[in-house]
């Protein structure tokens, strides 16, 4: 199914989608009011903080949860133990589970301690015991699955890749030269415009789990973070990127509050949409951050068929994402679409 006929199918009809401002709940009401939208099949897509807050926003009303995870990091505990043991960075997928442990699983809360002196120290306990768990198992995906398990996940968590990914950036610097970086952390930190992203190996091959939730969900959600090397690494596994371009789900990317130095520096949140555009990945609908700095023309994406909603996302510091302000927005247009389609 191509783009519009995926709009068609989401909205019953081939006209421009309007923007949409949806209205907030009352005061203190945040938990009713999301309770009241609960069921249907999600998906969260990236990596981070970010894929982290979306899904404590999404178990607050969703039936069935799945998270497909980046696994391109190459810096800090993650670094270090691909580097060891030549295995799949785990810090990413840690996170990810841990927002959807059960918060009386022992382990609840301590997967993410680290520690903080001797030969171990800046290594997060999760990691460690994500680690072992693979190692004793038939793969990656399968150590994943036990300690998502162990931890009592109210969804499922899934690597993007069966391999560890190593991001490459074409990155225009000052001197307008363009130059290939290796590397996510060099990507995100190298001075400059990045123009495009790549992975390799480029046919990575993808966890069967992942496709499954893709298309079998209801709502794909496009996590916020690091645009270029936490969220694009995990939408080019080509049967990832294919699966989001084909699913019935309405794919919404849940934009950055901000900038992101210096990887999105003098980025907008059109930009930050022209980015997963250009890089093949289909949006239906754009979710930001209302009167914030990450601007965005509403017309401009309205008339390509891309539904544009300001809503309130933000913490009281206005520098990350409010899970529950971020439930109560999702839940608000899963149920829109449902009614749509009616």
């Amino acid at each position: 199914m191509n783009h519009q006929a995926a709009l068609r199918k989401q909205f019953g009809t081939g006209d421009t989608v309007a923007a949409e401002r949806p209205q907030s709940s009352p005061r203190g009401r945040s938990d009713e009011h999301v309770g009241q939208h609960r069921g249907g099949r999600v998906v969260a897509i990236g990596g981070g903080h970010g894929l982290a807050a979306t899904l404590r926003g999404v178990r607050a009303y969703a039936g069935d949860i799945a998270a497909v995870v980046s696994v391109a990091d190459d810096g800090g505990s993650s670094g270090v133990l691909r580097n060891w043991y030549e295995t799949t960075p785990p810090g990413d997928i840690r996170r990810a589970i841990d927002a959807l442990s059960d918060p009386s699983s022992p382990l609840a809360g301590a997967i993410e301690w680290r520690f903080d002196r001797g030969s171990l120290r800046g290594h997060p306990i999760g990691n460690l015991l994500m680690l072992a768990l693979a190692e004793n198992s038939d793969n990656f995906a399968s150590g994943v699955e036990r300690l998502a398990a162990l931890a009592g996940c109210v969804g499922r968590v899934y690597p993007a890749a069966m391999v560890p990914l190593v991001l490459t950036g074409e990155v225009e610097g000052v001197d307008g030269r363009v130059r290939t970086v290796r590397g996510q952390v060099a990507v995100s930190t190298i001075p400059g415009t990045i123009r495009h992203v790549a992975i390799e190996p480029a046919e990575a091959e993808v966890c069967p789990g992942a496709l499954d939730a893709i298309l079998r969900a209801d709502q794909c959600v496009l996590s916020p973070g690091s645009l270029y090397t936490s969220l694009l690494p995990a939408l080019l596994v080509p049967e990832i990127r294919n699966a989001v371009n084909s699913t019935d789900a309405e794919v919404l990317y849940l934009c950055n509050l901000g900038q992101q130095l210096p990887e999105t520096e003098g980025m907008t949140a059109a930009d930050h949409v022209e980015a997963l555009l250009h890089h093949g990945v289909r949006v239906d609908c754009v979710i930001v951050q209302q009167g914030g700095p990450m601007t965005i023309p509403v017309d401009r994406f309205t008339s390509r068929g891309i539904a544009v909603i300001e809503a309130d996302l933000a913490r009281p510091n206005g520098t990350a994402h409010d899970s529950n302000k971020v439930a109560r927005v999702l839940a608000s247009r899963a149920t829109s679409v449902r009614a749509r389609l009616v």
